[in-house]
């Protein structure tokens, strides 16, 4: 749009102002503008496709955590003890705070994790107690490791 306004006041300039130009000065000015503008045009799809990609890997970083935080949501609502679920909810919150970006060097961190929380059993009380500390522990060191890792 910006290069129709452009355009338009280059005619209205070579038409009515400039009568006395050359007709092939003309040409070449609006050549000018329209190569300009074709760079600006190419340049901007180059960046589009640029911003898609990084963010289509920040997604694929960020899913890990987003699925830790639904596992512990669906336990949350499955598990019946009051201290289990407060502690789940604890757990639900430590995760959401989390930092969301991955790395490579974290992937064993988060395997375990996901381990951990994959074998919550929620009718146990004692053991999901035990076993959801040791996640936030966990949680704590990874967050420690994404930290040195920015």
């Amino acid at each position: 749009s910006c290069y129709f306004i452009v355009q338009f006041v280059s005619f209205l300039i070579f038409k009515f102002a400039l009568t006395n130009i050359p007709v092939w000065a003309a040409i070449l000015v609006n050549t000018f503008i329209l190569g300009i503008s074709l760079i600006f045009l190419i340049v901007a799809d180059g960046s589009k496709e640029y911003i898609e990609s990084v963010d289509k890997k920040v997604q694929d970083k960020i899913l890990w955590i987003k699925e830790a935080q639904t596992d512990v949501d669906i336990l949350i609502s499955e598990a019946t003890d009051s201290e289990v679920k407060d502690a789940l909810r604890e757990l639900s919150k430590v995760i959401r705070y989390s930092d969301p970006m991955s790395d490579s060097s974290l992937v064993e961190l988060e395997s375990q994790i996901s381990e951990k929380i994959g074998s919550l059993v929620i009718f146990d009380k004692e053991k999901t107690l035990t076993d959801i500390s040791q996640i936030k522990q966990l949680i704590e060191a990874r967050n420690k490791k994404c930290l040195i890792r920015k």
